[in-house]
């Protein structure tokens, strides 16, 4: 996770856009006044979403938590 301060997320909106929309890093902007935002790619905010659909029901995650499991069995 990067944090940077507003200021320094202006002079450099460019690049700091282009890292972030091409990678999973996450940017926390920090204002003056001490506020803090978070900056993701659309798709890393759309993975996130993602897992937390298929996490919200109790019988779904058992369901994906055993499928992992059985993965790493026949890995073995």
């Amino acid at each position: 996770m990067i944090e940077i301060d507003y200021q320094d997320f202006c002079e450099r909106l460019e690049q700091y856009f282009t890292k972030i929309a091409n990678s999973e890093e996450v940017m926390i902007i920090k204002s003056d006044s001490g506020e803090r935002i978070m900056m993701m790619s659309l798709e890393e905010y759309s993975a996130i979403k993602e897992t937390l659909h298929l996490l919200s029901s109790k019988a779904n995650a058992d369901r994906l938590f055993e499928s992992i499991q059985q993965t790493e069995r026949k890995l073995e």
